[in-house]
């Protein structure tokens, strides 16, 4: 089983129509991140305790109307389900973790459209994604959410900053960094927070535009950086937006949203 598949697996409805992995070209789930009521860099609950599994969701431009339906299930047994009408806001689901080493979530994300139960859109399904999920329950191994930190474009630092729709204009005063369309391959980089000594973090790399490289970079303890190069585009000019996605091998997850002005 690969790094990726023991966290979470996301399948979209078309597959024939996927272009490159890390370009976000139309609505897109990345990842899955679950927080331990009351202790929200706690991945892992132990049984009985609540705990919120929130979805990232990526738009190409401004975010569409996502609806979605989830379940929930332990030893082969569902235990609960979420649905939802079609919002733009974060999903998540909520729920109570069972007696067993593990719990399973599956279902659907519908753009533009209402879920017909966990496995079909009530309309097109052509941009469908189909999400199963996996996460350890325990009270004697709990695993932390990685963190990603440190966030770096070129040789300068990349702080949060207001985060317009990507393809909007670059208007003055947003602090975003600017990049000059078609330039030269641009070092993005980062570091990560504290996470299991004995695991390697999988970092994922997405942006709206132009070209990153590599799909995925790796971060073993006492590695310094992670990085991927991003090479502008240069028929595109206008807000691009960045998500890094970090995944560990039971389940956590972390990420970091940035964004960057092409200008001519």
């Amino acid at each position: 089983m690969s790094r990726l598949a023991a966290s979470v697996l996301l399948l979209a409805g078309c597959v024939a129509d996927l272009g490159s992995p890390t370009l976000v070209d139309d609505t897109r789930v990345l990842a899955v991140r679950a927080e331990v009521e009351g202790h929200p860099d706690r991945a892992s609950p132990a049984p009985g305790e609540s705990v919120r599994l929130t979805f990232l969701v990526a738009h190409e431009t401004a975010p569409r109307p996502v609806g979605f339906h989830l379940v929930a299930s332990a030893a082969g047994e569902p235990f609960a389900e979420t649905a939802s009408e079609p919002t733009t806001a974060p999903p998540s689901f909520d729920l109570v973790a069972p007696a067993a080493p593990e719990l399973t979530v599956r279902g659907i994300f519908c753009p533009d459209a209402a879920a017909d139960g966990p496995d079909g859109c009530a309309g097109s399904a052509a941009l469908a994604t189909r999400v199963r999920y996996s996460l350890a329950v325990t009270d004697t191994d709990p695993n932390r959410n990685p963190t990603l930190a440190d966030v770096r474009l070129g040789d300068a630092d990349w702080p949060e900053a207001p985060l317009p729709n990507a393809g909007s204009p670059c208007d003055a005063g947003t602090g975003l960094p600017t990049v000059q369309a078609g330039g030269g391959p641009t070092p993005l980089s980062f570091t990560a927070g504290p996470f299991d000594p004995d695991e390697e973090l999988q970092v994922s790399h997405h942006a709206t535009a132009g070209d990153l490289s590599p799909t995925f970079s790796f971060l073993s303890p006492g590695a310094e950086r992670g990085e991927a190069r991003w090479a502008p585009p240069d028929d595109r000019i206008g807000v691009v937006r960045f998500w890094l996605v970090a995944l560990d091998r039971r389940g956590g997850t972390g990420w970091v949203e940035r964004a960057a002005c092409v200008v001519p």
